[in-house]
């Protein structure tokens, strides 16, 4: 979207480029927890809350490597970089009115 010339100025690109990054992030979060809640719940349900079942089963293995990839996601903190820094940064830059700032708010890695 920001590297998209037709259509919109620059300020209003930026504006519906915060807004659809705010939303997208909020409901990311919403549905990673979905699927890490529900996997656990539909493990404890299969096997009634045994933890001797969850390594040599597949499912066990398969919840294990998503909550592994889920960590990992937590732990690099790409999803919560990107939704507690760099998308209130861009909205900051954007009330400013400093579309030269929102653009290197939101391409910055610091």
């Amino acid at each position: 979207m920001l590297l998209r010339r037709e259509g919109t100025s620059g300020n209003a690109r930026l504006q519906s480029t915060h807004d659809l990054l705010h939303a997208f992030s909020a409901l990311g979060m919403v549905f990673v927890g979905a699927l890490v809640v529900s996997g656990i719940a539909h493990y404890g349900d299969l096997t009634g809350w045994s933890l001797s079942a969850l390594f040599p089963s597949t499912y066990g293995k398969l919840l294990l490597f998503k909550l592994a990839l889920f960590g990992g996601m937590l732990g690099l903190g790409l999803g919560a970089l990107h939704r507690c820094t760099r998308v209130p940064r861009l909205g900051q830059a954007l009330t400013r009115g400093d579309p030269a700032q929102a653009v290197r708010a939101t391409l910055s890695p610091h």
